[in-house]
Order: structure tokens, then C-alpha cells, then sequence
């Protein structure tokens, strides 16, 4: 699944940066690289960005970018 894929309030591990896409460079520079945690704190209302939590800090991202994120969901123990 990708982070567009997750749930408000979810956390998630990245697996994969597809790195075909053209935002790649801006994305890995963001600190989204394989291994990290990330938290989907909510979307728009159109759900056109979404506001995630990375590395202590708070971004927002697009669709796109979201779309080429893959991820692993965590499970809470």
C-alpha cells in the first residue's frame, strides 16, 4: 500500500521510494527512505494532501508524492 492508501492515525514503516518518479530527490531530502516510520495524522477534504508524521516533524504532502511512497503497516502489539 502506499501512504494515500493509509488510514487517518496510522502508522506505517516505508518500504519503497519509487524512484521513477520525478520527486524523488525532493522526497528522500524530506527524510521518506526505506525503514522509516511514518504517522498519516489526516488528509484534506478532498484528500488531495495529506499531513504526515516523519522523523519528529510535521509535512504535508500531495497525492503524487503520497502515491509513490509504499509502506508496511505497524501494527500496534
Amino acid at each position: 500500500m502506499t501512504i494515500s492508501d493509509m488510514k487517518n492515525g496510522s502508522s506505517a514503516q516505508i518500504v519503497h521510494v519509487d524512484l521513477l518518479s520525478p520527486l524523488t530527490m525532493r522526497l528522500l531530502e524530506m527524510g521518506f527512505t526505506s525503514g522509516t516510520r511514518v504517522r498519516l495524522i489526516g488528509r484534506s477534504p478532498l484528500g488531495e494532501t495529506l499531513l504526515v508524521d516523519i522523523r519528529r516533524r510535521t509535512l504535508m504532502l500531495r497525492k503524487d508524492e503520497a502515491d509513490a511512497i509504499t509502506v508496511r503497516e505497524i501494527t500496534a502489539l
